[in-house]
């Protein structure tokens, strides 16, 4: 059958795989480039194994078939992660905010020196707990890795080392938490299971936030519910977006999935965050919205990779029939697997 990694993931703005509509489960085989190096993909918990190429000056990204989590397979996320690194919207340089609070372009030793000096006074004015990092599932290893290696190259590696130690740190999933295993840093708070934010709230909510400077680091959008309940506590907040979730140019790919679901093209569907559903629907219009969650509705599976991206599909009218738990990508995709063969489509699987 078609993979769930194809149309599916159209709903987070991505774009196909190149000179593919659908992402086959079947890997094609490709002899590794003596120049590529093997690493991890960024985006999710699972891990892939990746072969970094360059070409032509430009990196391209193709699935590790000798890696055992995902065998040379890759989702679009995946596939397009070397376009992320020429993109003509992508930041190269810090931002920092200036006298009239507008943010412009720093070095790096301007940046993490203005950061160091507010952890640094805010310590002085509050005792070492006043700092607190917030690692979310999206920091990977290698970015943490980055950050670190930054701070070696300006001679302040021991000195970040040194404030991380005196610092609380929470991370919301095991990611951010083996990269501070790997300085051996001590994980201050772990958010337990699913890992979303109620998790994080419900695992700092004993501590004494009140004038306390707090690191929020967001990922893909900023999370209003956190930093709402941060700010009712009295903490002072510094928040960090690295990437921003946003519609892509080319809508076409999510135009033509909202038809297929419509027409009953689409058996089962994932999603793997709640800004898929929210892109869905926005493309779906007004029009097409009853049409499209009927449509879902009558759908063998409609799969959510973990509470949060469920809550977003029930808001719609869509209850999702499977919720990956833990919340992984591997899990909701033998889910689904499970709830296809389940339905009895005895006249075959249509594209998922």
């Amino acid at each position: 059958m078609a993979s769930p990694l194809g149309d599916q993931y159209m709903a987070a703005g991505g774009a196909a795989p190149p000179d593919s509509t659908h992402v086959d489960l079947v890997a094609q085989p490709h002899a590794p480039e003596p120049s590529s190096t093997r690493t991890h993909c960024p985006y999710c918990a699972l891990q892939c194994g990746v072969r970094v190429t360059a070409r032509d000056g430009r990196v391209a990204v193709s699935g590790d078939d000798d890696f055992a989590v995902n065998r040379g397979l890759l989702c679009v996320k995946g596939w397009t992660a070397g376009a992320t690194l020429s993109h003509e919207e992508r930041l190269t340089t810090p931002l920092v905010r200036d006298a009239q609070g507008r943010l412009a372009p720093a070095s790096w030793d301007e940046a993490i020196g203005r950061a160091a000096a507010a952890f640094r006074e805010t310590q002085a004015r509050h005792g070492r707990d006043a700092v607190g990092v917030f690692g979310s599932g999206a920091l990977t290893n290698e970015k943490a890795y980055a950050i670190l290696a930054q701070a070696a190259a300006l001679g302040c590696e021991r000195a970040l080392l040194r404030g991380l130690e005196r610092s609380t740190t929470v991370c919301r999933g095991p990611k951010p938490a083996g990269a501070l295993a790997a300085y051996r840093l001590p994980v201050s708070i772990r958010a337990g299971a699913p890992f979303t934010t109620h998790e994080v709230i419900e695992a700092i909510a004993p501590l004494q936030l009140r004038g306390r400077f707090v690191a929020l680091l967001h990922y893909g959008e900023p999370n209003a519910a956190l930093t709402t309940w941060l700010r009712g506590r009295g903490a002072e907040i510094w928040e960090l977006l690295p990437y921003a979730w946003r519609m892509p140019e080319n809508t076409a790919p999510l135009a033509r999935l909202v038809d297929e679901v419509i027409s009953g093209g689409v058996d089962a569907i994932a999603f793997t965050s709640q800004v898929q559903v929210r892109h869905l629907w926005e493309v779906a219009g007004p029009a097409r919205t009853d049409a499209l969650r009927e449509a879902l509705n009558r759908c063998g599976a409609v799969g959510a990779i973990g509470p949060t991206c469920a809550a977003a599909l029930e808001a719609t009218g869509v209850p999702p029939t499977v919720v990956a738990s833990p919340p992984k990508l591997s899990t909701l995709l033998l889910a689904m697997a499970d709830a296809v063969e389940r339905a009895g489509q005895a006249n075959g699987v249509g594209r998922v």
